[in-house]
């Protein structure tokens, strides 16, 4: 994070913006508005931050690592498909 970055809400892994759907049928985000998903509370990008406030490169790594995780379960299940397949005559 840069020095001159300041920590509030909109910089927080846990802020989500608020969307609305445009007279074009488009999803338009709402400008310094949003919710705090830890304690529900709707916030601004320029809220001073609670005490879940984390930087959003630590929900980056958390879901990579989530991501991982169910990578290498689906190639031991793969292997596992794999082997019943070779015992079966008929395929």
């Amino acid at each position: 994070m840069d020095k001159e970055e300041k920590i509030n809400c909109h910089n927080c892994s846990h802020f989500m913006h608020h969307y609305i759907i445009d007279k074009h049928c488009r999803l338009a985000k709402v400008l310094d508005c949003g919710h705090c998903i830890s304690n529900s509370y709707r916030r601004t990008h320029f809220d001073k931050p609670c005490k879940h406030w984390q930087p959003r490169e630590v929900l980056a790594q958390e879901q990579k690592k989530y991501v991982k995780g169910t990578l290498e379960n689906i190639e031991i299940l793969l292997e596992k498909i794999a082997i019943a397949l070779e015992n079966v005559e008929d395929f």
